[in-house]
């Protein structure tokens, strides 16, 4: 009973997010790339190796004949992946320079409940692979929250701060 008031708070903030209904990898769902909404489309082709591509409002997923769910989500996972890896690559190259630190080694993962992770003692950052589906201003905050906690470990007013100064909007990104 003390903690009534608490748990329907946060009961309330775990439900109030949209979350998006199982994906079936199916040509007309709805999909996100870079902050934007595309729609699916599943061509299929033979010979060819399996590939994706943007075009327009679509993304084309090239798969063979009886290519399962589970496939064709590896095959955009993939994607995602060698996307992300383009686009983090030079944001940790600036944020490195603008925080004069240095990343021992960083990696793109499924995480089920963070943006992304730092271990300060190795100097290893781990960032969601769903950013490759969030705008730039996104994924970029991401990655300087990330290598702020190099410097500082906890989030008090010294790490917000050292986020501050070089973007001083990183709040209303946040949100």
């Amino acid at each position: 009973l003390e903690k009534w008031v608490w748990l329907a708070e946060k009961r309330k903030m775990a439900t109030a997010h949209s979350i998006q209904a199982p994906r079936e990898f199916v040509s007309g769902e709805e999909h996100f790339w870079r902050g934007q909404s595309y729609r699916l489309k599943v061509d299929i082709v033979k010979n060819t190796p399996f590939s994706v591509q943007v075009d327009g409002d679509y993304i084309h997923l090239y798969v063979h004949e009886g290519t399962t769910a589970q496939r064709k989500s590896e095959l955009l996972d993939e994607w995602y992946r060698a996307d992300l890896r383009l686009v983090a690559a030079p944001l940790i190259a600036k944020w490195e320079s603008l925080l004069n630190v240095k990343v021992a080694e960083w990696n793109i993962v499924k995480m089920p409940l963070r943006w992304g992770s730092c271990t300060q003692a190795t100097q290893k950052v781990v960032l969601n692979l769903e950013l490759a589906k969030k705008p730039m201003n996104c994924v970029e905050y991401v990655v300087a929250h990330e290598l702020v906690h190099l410097l500082e470990r906890l989030h008090n007013e010294r790490f917000r701060q050292l986020l501050f100064v070089p973007l001083p909007n990183w709040r209303e990104i946040r949100q």
